[in-house]
This record gives structure tokens, sequence and C-alpha cells, in this order.
């Protein structure tokens, strides 16, 4: 290629008589290298104002004092006065050309552009997506988005990122979470101050990204936080299921808070958290879906779920029966401080059945079977485990005391004040050990800005281990001062559970005693009798605070 001096001379050795003839349409003969061309354009919105430029190229190169004449071909889009002052006029497409004035003869330079409105929504991706995966919406002015909605589903916003963080309200990118039910055609539509904006349609894979995850569990990188996960039915012989089950590790001792909620709630959402877990596959009574268990010598704790060395607790030795220590939550928030380096097993279920005791097999275990589960679409669940201790009120000194393998021990008697169960549902562990018979007694007084709503319960349990765990003794009154039975305990090794029935943390003094006498047992029958009573009148007058975010139970 010519230089530009080259160049130069090649113009200055134009004819006297040309340059006259022409008026400064130089060159006549090399036109066509000629061209106009716009400098880059930034994105226009309604009302945006600048100045265009444009330059003469001759073979590449800049001409200087090039005189240019702009003009629009849609003046209702974009107003252009011929020096270049541009006014963005409204929404469009519009078509914007240069023509130089000192080189005639050269190409225009044409530019198609766009002006966008203040509210505008450009385009979606990616269009197949399951359950729990993020979509982008690309447009204009999305931080004033009131409502999404993806297939007529509220859609939970993930994340905006800017194109440019000093103008947060022009371009961008809006994620949402693909949130069930969505169908499996959904467009998704945003509702904002200026309007309504309805995207392409998305492909919905009506399953979670952990899918499938109902007998082989899915491993989960922590800390994590996902609230578009999914129950879907599946079904297993003649029986149907609703089981999300993950695992995660970690590398050292610390706190870990897990979460777990559902819009669904009720008394078919269970959480349980374990260090260890396996699945059977093998039939459960007529329903036939198998079974989830903890091994021997291993930890659980959940919705009505507290295995110890894998042993479930029994009433009395009597029956093999659930035990049943809260009503029900709609989630779950479980801080367990210093766990130790591991892998964790954490089991959602929605649908009937719950925790039991397999006497057979020497192991606590989740009865699933839900043949009475009709999920005709799947339901939203959310889950997170994040590091620390995130508690309702302040963990007491004795934490970490939610399961067997860490309680502290206690003497009798004694007075401990300053304690708390401090998450929703939380329950604290106790050991302590009679050395001769005797009747034992132990009082819990509420206290502090919750204890008129709080329920806590005590259960004294027999420490049969490796064989059982026997509840032998419990106190489950509605008051604020709640009392064992003060039953005749043999010697041996014992713990104390005080459980919070109705998911209302508060703090408590724990009182232990020897009383002069005390009543006799009482049968599982009566036991059973008094928990079903309590729980009836609980459910009647449905006591429970109102609290936000995942701490509402």
């Amino acid at each position: 290629m010519r230089s530009l001096s080259d160049k130069v001379a090649f113009l200055l050795g134009v004819s006297v008589a040309g340059l006259l003839a022409t008026a400064c349409d130089l060159p006549t003969d090399r036109s066509g290298e000629l061209t106009v061309e716009f400098d880059d354009l930034p994105l226009l919105i309604v009302n945006d104002t600048m100045m265009l430029s444009a330059r003469v190229l001759f073979e590449g190169d800049s001409l200087p004092n090039a005189q240019i004449r702009y003009s629009a071909d849609n003046q209702s889009v974009l107003n252009v006065t011929p020096e270049g002052r541009l006014l963005a006029v409204g929404p469009g497409d519009v078509t914007v050309t240069a023509e130089a004035l000192t080189y005639r003869q050269a190409e225009p330079g044409v530019q198609a552009l766009r002006v966008r409105d203040e509210y505008e929504l450009d385009s979606i991706a990616p269009l197949v997506a399951r359950y729990g995966e993020t979509i982008g919406l690309y447009g204009v002015g999305l931080t004033q988005t009131i409502v999404a909605q993806l297939g007529g589903v509220d859609a939970i916003p993930e994340a905006y990122v800017p194109a440019d963080p000093g103008e947060r309200d022009r371009f961008g990118v809006l994620s949402l979470y693909v949130t069930p039910p969505a169908p499996a055609l959904a467009q998704a539509v945003l509702i904002g101050f200026e309007g309504v904006l309805i995207s392409d349609t998305v492909v919905v894979i009506r399953r979670d990204l952990y899918e499938p995850n109902d007998s082989i569990p899915r491993s989960l990188g922590v800390p994590m936080r996902n609230p578009a996960l999914a129950f879907e039915r599946v079904r297993r012989g003649d029986g149907k299921l609703a089981v999300d089950w993950y695992t995660f590790t970690t590398d050292a001792t610390e706190d870990w808070t897990i979460s777990a909620w559902s819009p669904a709630g009720g008394a078919r959402f269970k959480v349980y958290v374990t260090n260890s877990l396996v699945w059977s596959g093998a039939l459960f009574g007529t329903e036939g879906v198998g079974v989830y268990a903890v091994a021997p010598g291993d930890w659980g704790v959940g919705t009505s779920f507290r295995p110890c060395d894998g042993l479930g607790l029994k009433f009395r030795g009597e029956d093999e029966a659930a035990f049943t220590f809260e009503v029900p939550p709609d989630s779950a928030v479980i801080p367990l401080g210093g766990l130790p380096a591991g892998t964790y097993h954490v089991l959602i279920t929605y649908g009937e059945g719950g925790p039991f005791y397999d006497a057979a097999a020497g192991v606590a275990g989740v009865a699933t079977f839900v043949d009475s589960l009709n999920l005709a679409s799947p339901l939203r669940s959310g889950l997170e485990v994040r590091r620390g201790y995130h508690s309702l009120l302040t963990p007491d000194a004795l934490e970490e005391n939610d399961y067997c393998d860490v309680a502290p021990i206690i003497t009798v008697p004694d007075t401990i004040s300053g304690l708390t169960v401090d998450s929703p549902h939380d329950a604290d562990w106790y050991r302590f050990r009679v050395n001769v018979a005797q009747r034992l007694k132990f009082s819990i007084e509420t206290s502090g800005v919750l204890a008129g709503f709080a329920d806590l319960d005590t259960y004294v349990v027999r420490d049969f281990r490796p064989d059982s765990l026997v509840v032998v003794d419990f106190g489950v009154g509605a008051d604020v001062t709640n009392e064992t039975a003060g039953a005749l305990l043999d010697p041996g090794d014992y713990f104390l559970i005080v459980v919070d029935f109705l998911g209302v943390p508060a703090e408590y003094t724990l009182i232990s005693e020897i009383p002069p006498s005390g009543p006799p047992l009482a049968s599982s029958a009566s036991l059973q009798a008094a928990l079903d009573q309590k729980r009836a009148s609980s459910s009647s007058k449905n006591p429970r605070l109102p609290r936000g975010g995942r701490n509402k139970r």
C-alpha cells in the first residue's frame, strides 16, 4: 500500500484546471477509493443526545478538513441535523447517512441503528434450562422490574449485571432462576414502572439440575444456595416418591448451617441431616419405594428424627412406632457448630411417611413411602449450605449439643441457667448417669421475649446401646414451666433431650432434682395419648410467631 505522503503527492499532481472544473470533487479518477465511515456509535436510548462523527477515508487513511452532512430516514425515531446533532425521539429502527461535501464522489457512510425504549427487553439466553438453573434477560432499564414471571410462575431474581457499572439503568442482564412449577414452554414476562415486557419462549426441562437424586445422592459444592429446586414425583414400583438427597464435604472442623424450605410446607415437608445415609432399595410395606437408613454408630438431626449410634427412639420398648418430637415445620434451619471434616448427607422429603425404627435391621431410618402423594406438577424447594453458625438466638455455652455424640455431661441435682434452643425446632442433648435406683425429675423454665410463645419439652432416654434407646420419662406440657413426671430410674446411662415443639426458640433454665417420691411410670399408650392431645391443641391454637426469611418455620 502506498504511504500517506504518496497519496498526498498524487492529489497535488492533479491539474489546476481539473481542480477548478470539479470544485473540490477530488480525486475524480480515484473516487472509488474514497469512502465515508462513521465513528463508533454507542447504544441509543430514547431521549439520548449526542454529536455524530464520521471520516472520509482514502485507502484506509483519513483525509483532513472533510466536511460531512448527516441525515436520518426516520425522523420519528431519530432527529438528526445536517451538522450531526442527534436526538433519539422514539424507539425503533432507523438508517443514518453521512455524505462527504468536500469529496462528493466518496461513497456515503450508511449506518443502521436501533433506538431502544427506556424499558425494553432485547434477548434471552439460554433458551433451554432446567429448574434451579438461571437464564439471562438482556435489555434496558431492567433495574426497575417489579415482578418477573416465567410461564406465569413468579421467577426468583439471581443477579443483575450492568454493561456499564456507572450507568446501571441502561443496558444490562437480569438473571432469573427457572422456578418450579414453570411449564415446559414458558415466556419470561417482566412488569416494571414503565410497562410489561415479554421475551421469547424458553423450553423448561421439568427436573432440577441435581436430578436424578432420589436413590443416589448428588454432591454439592459448598457454600451454596439455590431457591428454585424441585420436588418431582418419581414412580418406583407401585409407590410414588418425592425425595431429594444431597451430600457435601468439609475439609476442616468448621461451623456450618443447613437451611431448607418449601412453599408447600406443612406436615409433608421434612429435612434430615446425618453423617451417614444409605438407601436399601428394599420394599417397605406394601407401598414399595425403599428405605433410607442411618448406619450403626452414626447420628442424625431433623424433623422428628434424632438417631444416636444409628438407633431410633422407642416407646418403652413396647412398640416400634415412630416417635414424633415436634410439629412438622415448613422450613428448617440447622446450625451445627464445630462440624468435623467429612461428608454429610441432607435428605429432603415431601409426602406421607416419616422416621421409623427398624428393629430387625437395628437402624434408624426414614420411611419415604408416599403412595397417597399426587404431585400434578413439581413443587418448589430451596436449599442453602453456608459457613458459620447462623441461629435466631445466640447459642449457649454448651453448644454444640444437637445430637448425642456431642451431648455434655450434667449432674443431679443442679440448676443451669442461660441455656437456649437457638433455632426453630432445635434440640439439646445432655448425658447423665444414675448410680443408684432413684426418682429424678427434670424441669425447664422458659424465659426471654419469646417465652410466652415457645413450648419446650423434655424426654429422658435410657441408653441401652448398642441395643436400643428407650424413652422412660417425659414432660410435654404447654406451659412456660415444664417438667418430667419423676420416674424411678434404674442404674445406668441416660440422655435428657430438650426439644422445641412449636418451632419457637427460647431461653431456658434446666433444673434437675431428686424428689421425695413420684408417680409410677406412664405406659407407652398414655405417652402417645399425651402427645396426640398436645398436637391437636397446638394445631387449633397455632401459636407460632411470624418470622421473615429462612428462619420462618
